[in-house]
């Protein structure tokens, strides 16, 4: 089966619809200047850590990745997809020896939508990279209304709060985080001796909170072995805006700390009113890498 090259995400392609209108001619668009190669280095960081500028940035003319991340995860962040979503030979995760590092640069307008399309664009010039979506079942449950009801609340504004700082808002008397008047979720996760301490304040909708789960079920120790989160789908009901708080105490990556300690789906259900069902499978969206390149073309 021959390769094809790499597809950009269904909002993308909407997106380049609009840009192509009347021109089936029109190329995928660019950045102005790119730079991809190899990071001599070895030393592989935080995605986070490592990547400045573009889109919605202090500095959005001009996008780096300074510290080299493996070609899997330059993927995933170009598709807007999760990682454990991506699918390919085992190099591409591979470290220290397939670390790459990207500078580029871009108008200052440029879109979020057609920034993506140009990330993927250089990875398919560069990298001769070829892929094809598939659907998968990936281990899920389903968020569901415990028999009890719920205990979440929506999200109003208390007109006698106090203003927070927008720096650092800090937390309550709780020990649980404030969040500033533009934020959704906030969190913090303290480890000392394989412990975890998990507290989160939240003002989103049950859709949102039950994407979060998957990331939350895996702090608590609840993995596959095949290393794939769990997705969790939001069957409550419940529309709108919800504001409340969790807390959670266990062990990282082995469950509970002690036989005392309450699971992570004992504690959904006593503190906010929501129980999980584990499903026979959710299908999801994932990319299938055909081929790469371990080298990229010159600059």
């Amino acid at each position: 089966m021959g390769y094809f090259p790499a597809f950009p995400t269904a909002a993308a392609l909407a997106t380049f619809a609009c840009v192509c209108a009347g021109n089936a001619q029109t190329p995928p668009p660019k950045f102005d200047v790119a730079s991809v190669k190899l990071d001599p280095t070895g030393i592989r960081v935080g995605f986070n850590v490592a990547v400045r500028g573009g889109p919605g940035t202090s500095d959005p003319g001009l996008f780096s990745i300074s510290h080299g991340q493996p070609l899997k995860m330059l993927i995933a962040r170009a598709y807007d997809m999760p990682i454990d979503q991506i699918f390919g030979p085992s190099w591409l995760d591979d470290v220290p020896g397939n670390l790459y590092a990207i500078a580029a640069t871009m108008p200052p307008d440029t879109s979020k939508e057609r920034f993506l399309l140009m990330w993927q664009n250089l990875l398919v010039e560069r990298f001769h990279l070829a892929l094809h979506h598939e659907t998968r079942d990936f281990p899920g449950y389903d968020l569901v209304v415990a028999s009890g009801g719920p205990k979440v609340k929506p999200w109003v504004v208390d007109p006698n709060a106090e203003p927070l700082a927008t720096d650092n808002p800090g937390t309550d008397d709780r020990g649980f985080p404030r969040l500033r008047p533009d934020q959704a979720v906030g969190f913090n996760i303290a480890r000392h001796d394989g412990s975890m301490s998990f507290l989160g304040t939240y003002k989103q909708s049950m859709a949102d909170f039950a994407r979060g789960l998957g990331q939350m079920l895996r702090q608590a120790g609840v993995m596959p072995a095949d290393g794939q989160l769990a997705r969790v789908l939001d069957k409550t009901g419940l529309s709108g805006v919800y504001g409340f708080k969790f807390q959670y105490e266990g062990t990282l990556g082995g469950g509970n700390s002690n036989a005392d300690t309450p699971s992570i789906f004992t504690e959904l259900q006593a503190q906010l009113g929501l129980k999980l069902v584990k499903s026979k499978g959710v299908p999801v969206d994932v990319l299938v890498i055909d081929h790469a390149d371990k080298t990229p073309t010159e600059n």
